[in-house]
């Protein structure tokens, strides 16, 4: 049997249960099936590659290749008749502010256009590469850290995650990102750990788009200043609330060319 899948003769055995049915088959054909709602267990025959738990939830079928092994499909789960959202949305949060971004920038586009947000804490590797667009949004801590554990964060975020971060190959992928900081409290690391995540995307030969402005706002110094313009869109939620919305329209605009985005 080939390894290379093609749908309705494909090389993948995928375990289903169906509400329907109530029962668990093997299908070796087009998993895209009407009674399909929960996938239980996938894996490409002679390989024994599995898809991570966010790739199984995104519902990933397009297939991407293992170094050394054969071609396999990251994930393939249609919730309901939907495919895999085209944009994914990870952040770390603290007091649950870039959370709550996050959802707002959900908030405005369907689910083919955009994912649920997740918390880099609850991801892979695999849920990142999975994706073509991406945005990364964290805020920064006291002395322009990253949120984490050593940042006295009660739970792990970015700054555990980003060694796995540093696994995924970003050629040909398009990244936005959006930070938060208090201008007043750290002017002079306002909004650094934005530029943690913008190296390690670009190393990894990433394009990042979606530069800001640096007007409207004081501080002393930053870090994700490059020439002239923060790396991302920047957020104060500490003074500056009242601004975030329209801050976040505006930003969505400019970055729709690039993200083919219906705005």
């Amino acid at each position: 049997m080939s390894q290379t899948p093609h749908w309705g003769k494909c090389p993948v055995l995928v375990r289903y249960a169906t509400r329907r049915e109530g029962g668990v088959e093997g299908l070796n054909c087009d998993p895209k099936h009407e009674d399909t709602r929960v996938l239980c267990l996938f894996f490409s025959v002679g390989t024994g590659i599995a898809p991570t738990f966010g790739e199984v939830l995104r519902g990933k079928a397009r297939p991407r290749r293992v170094p050394g092994r054969s071609i396999a499909p990251s994930s393939i789960l249609y919730q309901e008749g939907n495919s895999m959202a085209r944009i994914g949305i990870f952040f770390g949060t603290t007091s649950g502010n870039t959370r709550k971004v996050a959802k707002m920038i959900k908030k405005k586009f369907d689910d083919e256009t955009m994912a649920k947000p997740l918390n880099v804490n609850r991801v892979s590797a695999d849920d990142i590469a999975g994706y073509d667009y991406l945005i990364f949004g964290t805020p920064t801590m006291g002395s322009g850290q990253l949120p984490g554990l050593s940042a006295d964060c009660e739970e792990e975020s970015w700054e555990e995650f980003m060694p796995t971060l540093e696994e995924v190959d970003f050629s040909g992928k398009t990244v936005a990102l959006y930070g938060l900081g208090d201008q007043v409290g750290y002017p002079d690391e306002f909004v650094d750990a934005l530029m943690e995540i913008h190296d390690v995307v670009t190393d990894r030969g990433g394009r990042v788009v979606g530069s800001w402005p640096t007007e409207g706002y004081t501080f002393n110094s930053s870090q994700a200043v490059v020439d002239g313009a923060f790396v991302g869109l920047v957020l104060d939620q500490d003074n500056q609330s009242d601004q975030t919305e329209a801050r976040l329209e505006q930003w969505l605009k400019q970055i729709a060319p690039d993200f083919d985005l219906p705005v």
